[in-house]
C-alpha cells in the first residue's frame, strides 16, 4: 500500500470544505422559488396589478411592461404575501393563467357548451364532454376537468388583459368599455370592478 504523505492527507481532508469560487452565476433557487404554489387570491392580485400597470404609460413599453415595472410588481406582491419569488416567476404565472383563459374560451365556444349564470361553471351535453376529453392529451385533461368542475374565476380580469394585449381597433377592450359591459350584464352587487391606473396600491 502506498503511504500517504502529510500534505496529501491534508488535501483530502479539505475536499468539500472549501467555499466554492464565485463563478458569477446566480445561486441555486430555494424550493419556494423553484416550485411556487399559488393561492387564488394571489392570482387575483397578480392580474389586478398587471391590469393596472397596462393602463399606466410610464410602466409600459411597446412589447409589454417595462422590466422595472415587473421588478416593482414582484417587490409589492412578495411583501404582501411574504414570498421570495422573482419577476420571471410572476411573468411565467401570468402566461399560464392566460393560456388557461384561452383554453376556457376555446371550450366555451364549442357548440352545445354553456355557462351556468349562478356558478360560472361550463355545462356540457354528455356527447360533447366525452368528445372533448378524448380529443385532449392525457396531460391536458386535468385542466379541462377543472374548468368543467369549478369554472374559470379569472375571466373578467383576463378578458380585459386579453383585449388590451391582443385585440385591435373596434375589438379592443378598454377598462371603461369592459366596466360598462359588466354593469349591463351583472347585478349591481357584482358589477363594481374597481381598477385604478394610479400606481401600485392594492385594496
Amino acid at each position: 500500500m502506498t503511504k500517504q504523505t502529510p500534505s496529501a492527507k491534508k488535501k483530502i481532508a479539505t475536499i468539500g470544505s472549501r467555499k466554492p469560487r464565485d463563478s458569477g452565476k446566480k445561486a441555486v433557487e430555494t424550493t419556494d422559488q423553484r416550485r411556487a404554489s399559488w393561492a387564488v387570491y394571489e392570482d387575483f392580485d397578480l392580474l389586478d396589478m398587471y391590469a393596472k400597470a397596462r393602463n399606466n404609460p410610464s410602466l409600459t413599453a411597446d412589447k409589454g411592461m417595462k422590466s422595472k415595472a415587473w421588478r416593482e410588481l414582484a417587490d409589492v406582491l412578495n411583501s404582501k404575501h411574504r414570498r421570495t419569488l422573482e419577476k420571471a416567476q410572476y411573468k411565467s404565472k401570468l402566461d399560464r393563467i392566460m393560456r388557461d383563459y384561452d383554453s376556457y374560451n376555446e371550450i366555451k365556444g364549442l357548440s352545445g357548451v354553456g355557462v351556468c349564470i349562478h356558478t360560472g361553471k361550463l355545462t356540457f351535453p354528455d356527447d360533447v364532454w366525452d368528445a372533448l376529453i378524448e380529443s385532449k392529451p392525457k396531460k391536458q385533461r386535468s385542466k379541462i376537468i377543472q374548468l368543467h368542475d369549478i369554472g374559470f374565476e379569472h375571466e373578467v380580469l383576463c378578458s380585459m388583459i386579453a383585449g388590451d394585449l391582443r385585440a385591435t381597433g373596434s375589438e379592443a377592450n378598454s377598462i371603461d368599455t369592459l366596466l360598462a359591459r359588466l354593469r349591463r350584464e351583472e347585478d349591481a352587487s357584482h358589477a363594481s370592478l374597481q381598477l385604478s391606473s394610479d400606481g401600485w396600491a392594492l385594496c
